[in-house]
């Protein structure tokens, strides 16, 4: 009993509360008569405790906020920077490694539009190696992400490459429908390429299903 209290004191003079609470308990169960003189003890080693986990969860908060976000965001843009120099020179399988430690990035410190971004280029890459669900999927988080931020280039090439993947898999009503989406986005933004770009996507639609209307 003695070690036991002695172990509790100690401890509860290095702020380890928790412990502190632990060793307590155990006089109590080893010696019922000492529960009435460490009950009130317990109970308070048990608030400080709380309270100590919550001042760390603060600190931690800041922490990410202040330093951790502003690394993180850092990493983040020379990741996808390589990850599009790797797109360009048609290594999908190099570009989607690091797509994916930005993803990780932007969830974990900040969903953003470079977090729209990356997925929107994890879409284009999965089209490119035809893991056409794979693309789909992504396209499509990082259509919803655009909606949020009011980002239409984003929504637009998203969807856009969302219907592509949906033409590769023979789905083709939700084709036309991203596709027709991708189009009246590229209109309101006045890009003639991109429109160009989704015409043709439909015109391969109404092809494969031997529609000339």
């Amino acid at each position: 009993l003695q070690a036991w209290v002695g172990k509790g004191i100690a401890l509860q003079e290095l702020q380890r509360y928790g412990e502190a609470a632990n060793c307590y308990e155990r006089v109590c169960e080893l010696d019922a008569e000492f529960c009435a003189s460490f009950d009130a003890d317990i109970i308070g080693l048990r608030k400080l405790e709380r309270a100590s986990h919550g001042f760390r969860g603060k600190i931690h908060k800041l922490l990410k906020t202040y330093i951790l976000r502003p690394i993180a965001s850092s990493m983040a843009i020379l990741y996808i920077t390589i990850a599009e120099r790797e797109i360009d020179l048609g290594n999908y399988k190099g570009a989607v490694k690091h797509l994916e430690i930005v993803v990780k990035l932007c969830e974990e410190y900040d969903k953003n539009e470079l977090l729209m971004r990356a997925l929107g280029e994890l879409g284009v890459c999965y089209l490119n190696m035809e893991q056409l669900l794979e693309s789909a999927e992504f396209s499509q988080r990082a259509y919803k992400l655009g909606i949020e931020s009011g980002h239409l280039r984003g929504q637009e090439l998203a969807i856009g490459y969302a219907g592509l993947a949906y033409l590769g898999m023979g789905r083709f009503p939700e084709a036309e429908e991203a596709l027709r989406n991708a189009l009246e986005l590229a209109a309101q933004q006045e890009d003639g390429g991109s429109r160009i770009r989704w015409l043709k996507g439909l015109a391969r639609l109404q092809f494969t299903q031997d529609r000339y209307d």
